[in-house]
């Protein structure tokens, strides 16, 4: 879409979070709505975002402390 938007001559901006593209990335997400929130000065009440990027956080710790790596357990690959 970003590309065939100059095709046409519409302005459009691309925002993206990093993540490991294993999993649910709800920090990235979190941190794309901040700076989209700054951007257009309006506010939005991130607390459920927040609350699911904690949870996430939770389940990688656990993951590292049983021994498993990103690359162990949530390989694209067999």
């Amino acid at each position: 879409m970003l590309g065939l938007s100059a095709q046409r001559g519409i302005d459009a901006v691309c925002l993206m979070g990093e993540t490991s593209g294993y999993i649910v990335d709800p920090m990235a997400a979190a941190s794309v709505l901040s700076v989209l929130l700054e951007a257009c000065r309006c506010a939005v009440d991130p607390t459920r975002l927040n609350d699911r990027a904690a949870e996430m956080e939770k389940v990688i710790e656990t993951m590292v402390e049983d021994g498993k790596t990103k690359d162990e357990e949530l390989s694209y690959i067999g």
